[in-house]
């Protein structure tokens, strides 16, 4: 199993609403993708001030290699993903992404 862990820094004129959209659109994703079986996503509550702007993010379960090549090359990815940058500080610099074999 991979964990795909994505952490984003929005733009401080994106509305909460717009981010929690964009998030609720992420978790949606395991009823599309193939072998994507959990996703988890919100707002960072640490108390220990270290989230260097990334205050919000998601993690993504997937069963394999494969899973996850289906997921990044997915038309809805691709299209939530035009949604999303716009919304991020610096566009790509505003997203942080590390994967995890469990």
């Amino acid at each position: 199993m991979i964990r795909h862990c994505v952490f984003l820094r929005f733009k401080n004129d994106i509305a909460e609403e717009t981010i929690d959209e964009l998030l609720a659109d992420f978790a949606l994703m395991k009823n599309v993708v193939p072998g994507l079986s959990a996703v988890v996503a919100g707002k960072n509550n640490s108390r220990e001030g270290l989230d260097r702007g990334f205050r919000h993010g998601f993690t993504m379960d997937l069963d394999n290699e494969a899973s996850r090549e289906a997921y990044l090359s997915h038309p809805a990815r691709a299209a939530l993903a035009e949604r999303l940058l716009p919304c991020l500080d610096g566009g790509l610099d505003g997203v942080m992404v590390a994967d995890f074999t469990l």
